[in-house]
């Protein structure tokens, strides 16, 4: 099971905490903040790069460094 602390910036599993990089925490917690709508690569954008274009590739950079991939796939976790 994984818990999330929006305030302290954690992510835990099993009660140990687990490195998320900052860019992608902030991903994990705009998408927990608006559970069950759509949240848009400009909304992410809007956050994490607010003066620069949308680039695809910092959105999937973001996720590839060691972020979420690792932790969803190897979890088994079903959310």
């Amino acid at each position: 099971m994984f818990e999330v602390d929006l305030r302290a910036g954690e992510l835990r599993k099993q009660g140990a905490k687990l490195r998320l990089p900052e860019q992608s925490f902030q991903i994990l917690a705009m998408l927990l903040e608006h559970s069950g709508e759509l949240v848009t690569r400009e909304q992410i954008q809007r956050r994490l790069w607010p003066d620069i274009p949308l680039l695809s590739s910092k959105i999937v950079s973001a996720r590839r460094s060691g972020g979420f991939a690792w932790h969803w796939e190897d979890s088994g976790a079903n959310w």
